[in-house]
């Protein structure tokens, strides 16, 4: 019995975090390019706080573009540094990126989101900051 509910908790839980990102994917595509650019770096901030990565948008760019290159094997150097290049290009310039650009962007995220995590917490950090996201949405309202 008690692993039949357990079983069920963790179904509702994946079921939440899926809707959470139909949610956010679909609130993406209706957004501003300015809207996308700046929700696009504060997932990104997220990503690595999760991994333990202290890091803002054009603060410290270059120890947390090593920080990151040391802990991700699939990640060359400069490239995060690009990426804030991009995001700060589209954020304070009001300049839209363009597709290429935000290729270059997703792909790093991407790189981070499914990197080999070092722990359970970890992993579980980064597999619920879509349920922060939500969160961060009501508050706004």
């Amino acid at each position: 019995m008690l692993l039949v509910l357990l079983t069920l908790c963790i179904l509702v839980f994946e079921g939440v975090l899926l809707l959470c990102r139909v949610h956010v994917f679909r609130t993406l595509r209706k957004a501003s390019p300015e809207d996308r650019a700046r929700w696009t770096a504060w997932w990104g901030e997220k990503l690595l706080a999760a991994r333990g990565i202290d890091a803002s948008l054009g603060w410290h760019t270059d120890e947390t573009d090593a920080k990151l290159v040391s802990m991700i094997d699939s990640v060359n150097p400069g490239e995060y540094r690009r990426v804030c290049q991009l995001l700060e290009k589209a954020i304070y310039g009001g300049i839209e990126l363009k597709s290429y650009e935000e290729r270059t962007i997703r792909s790093l995220l991407e790189r981070v989101r499914f990197a080999p995590m070092p722990d359970l917490t970890t992993r579980m950090r980064v597999h619920c900051l879509f349920l922060n996201h939500l969160r961060r949405c009501h508050r706004k309202k």
